[in-house]
């Protein structure tokens, strides 16, 4: 976020970070998750992601069939003024895969 809000402001465009949207690959369940006591954070996160592999092996898989690959990017669109962070779907040929 921080880097497409730079990038931004050198095409010119007066853009603050909360006005650059980031579709977290977090799922929404677990951005506010904390382990149990005594836990290691990031063995428990792990573990909790699990739960959420399905979808995202369907994700994959959907790209796939279409000849495409998942990628996480961040956009500047100089002419709508916007800049932009998520998880696309880029032909494989695309200069982001």
């Amino acid at each position: 976020q921080r880097k497409v809000t730079i990038l931004a402001r050198e095409c010119g465009l007066k853009l603050e970070l909360d006005d650059v949207p980031v579709k977290s690959l977090v799922p929404a369940a677990l951005e506010s998750w904390q382990p149990a006591d005594g836990a290691a954070l990031g063995d428990a996160f792990v573990k909790e992601l699990e739960a959420y592999d399905a979808e995202m092996d369907s994700l994959i898989s959907e790209a796939e069939a279409a000849g495409e690959v998942l990628r996480f990017v961040g956009a500047v669109d100089v002419k709508a003024g916007t800049a932009s962070v998520k998880l696309g779907r880029y032909p494989k040929d695309h200069p982001f895969a």
